[in-house]
């Protein structure tokens, strides 16, 4: 089942939350916890937790979400893109998604060579992270 990443949160309360307000409201989603980067690399990772929906519901998600923010503050702790505030990041970003990059770049990564960061998927500005979301520094700014 193809999914879409509606927001990425470094803590997974907040996640939870929205899951199950998605619930309620009948929009299957998950929470996934990024864990992948956790056993091949040495550099400490940074937390982070994905909230998922079916591909075929986002558009239902991306509305229910827009409201809540709004009223709720639901995305409060969203982590967000710096240059265009878009909630659909990608971390651990690893260049490419054909095989022998990624693992290239896996490799990089755990002999601390490459450092992790995180990507827009609205408009690819790359980024790496620290321990709070409010203290992202910019990695590059090539669209």
């Amino acid at each position: 089942m193809r999914t879409a990443t509606l927001a990425t949160f470094h803590t997974a309360p907040p996640a939870v939350q929205l899951k199950n307000w998605l619930s309620r409201a009948g929009v299957p989603s998950r929470v996934r916890h990024v864990t992948l980067q956790h056993w091949w690399s040495w550099q400490k990772p940074l937390p982070a937790f994905l909230l998922e929906v079916p591909h075929d519901h986002a558009d239902h998600a991306n509305a229910l979400l827009f409201d809540w923010e709004n009223s709720a503050h639901a995305l409060d702790e969203a982590i967000r893109c710096p240059l265009c505030s878009a909630l659909r990041i990608e971390y651990p970003h690893v260049p490419g998604k054909r095989v022998m990059p990624a693992t290239f770049a896996r490799l990089l990564m755990s002999l601390g060579i490459m450092r992790h960061h995180f990507s827009c998927e609205e408009c690819g500005y790359s980024w790496r992270g620290s321990e709070f979301a409010a203290n992202l520094q910019p990695a590059n700014q090539s669209h």
